[in-house]
């Protein structure tokens, strides 16, 4: 890491040197990946502004200056993979889109997961809902378009997933 590179909300951001290729050092067992989840009372970050199709998904920007950081790490007990056709934003065309449903402190989320290998996985499947069952979510805090930062499950993981 060349340096600390926070911005707004996204408190955990760094700079990496491009002169290093990143490579892979091991793996972490489900019951590490348990041991590290975030501890989180209530909501994630806000709730109460969706988008079309997501539910919970999105923080208005003036809230962000509040918030102290952009990544969570927490388990799902069951979580849902939903495939379908979405009109675009603002005219743009219509495109599938990959979203994940899951219930944290008993608030409903329903949020675009960016997960790209998950993602490819569903996208190759028809359009409709698939059944994950327990997962730890890493949800993130985008930086902020269109007057909000959005909530985004940037990754899955399952005791498949993690080798377990």
């Amino acid at each position: 890491m060349l340096s600390h590179t926070p911005v707004l909300h996204q408190t955990e951001n760094h700079l990496t040197n491009p002169a290093i290729p990143w490579r892979r050092l091991g793996s972490v067992t489900w019951n590490q990946v348990q041991a590290s989840l975030d501890a989180i009372p209530g909501p994630l970050w806000t709730n109460g502004h969706s988008t079309t199709y997501g539910r919970n998904d999105k923080v208005p920007q003036v809230l962000l200056p509040a918030i102290a950081d952009s990544l969570k790490l927490v388990s799902a007990d069951a979580f849902t993979v939903h495939v379908a056709i979405e009109p675009g934003f603002q005219g743009a065309p219509p495109r599938r889109r990959v979203r994940g449903s899951f219930t944290l402190n008993g608030y409903p989320y329903t949020l675009a997961i960016t997960d790209q290998p998950l993602a490819n996985v569903y996208l190759q499947q028809m359009n409709g809902n698939y059944n994950i069952g327990p997962a730890t979510l890493c949800i993130s805090l985008s930086e902020p378009e269109y007057g909000y930062a959005y909530k985004l499950v940037a990754a899955v993981l399952t005791p498949y997933r993690c080798g377990a």
